[in-house]
C-alpha cells in the first residue's frame, strides 16, 4: 500500500499531487486539539474516509475543514 503525507507550509497550506485511484483518508492522531469538521471532494461531502480520483483531466478539489475540539 503506498502512503502520501502532506506536510503543511507557514500557511497551514498543503498539496498532494493524487494519481486516479482509490484513497483513505487518514490523521495523524499526535494531534490532539485537531478536529475535522468536514470533507468535500468537488463540493460534495465525503463521509466514508474514501475518495476516488478518475482518469480524466479535470481538476478536482480535496477540502478539510478543521477546527479545535469541543471541550466537554
Amino acid at each position: 500500500m503506498n502512503m502520501q503525507i502532506g506536510h503543511p507550509d507557514q500557511d497551514g497550506k498543503f498539496s498532494i499531487a493524487l494519481i486516479p485511484g482509490e484513497y483513505s483518508l487518514s490523521f495523524d492522531p499526535s494531534i490532539n486539539n485537531l478536529g475535522i469538521r468536514g470533507v468535500t471532494l468537488d463540493d460534495q461531502p465525503v463521509t466514508d474516509w474514501k475518495i476516488r480520483i478518475d482518469g480524466s483531466l479535470a481538476a478536482r478539489k480535496l477540502v478539510i475543514v478543521v477546527g479545535a475540539k469541543p471541550q466537554p
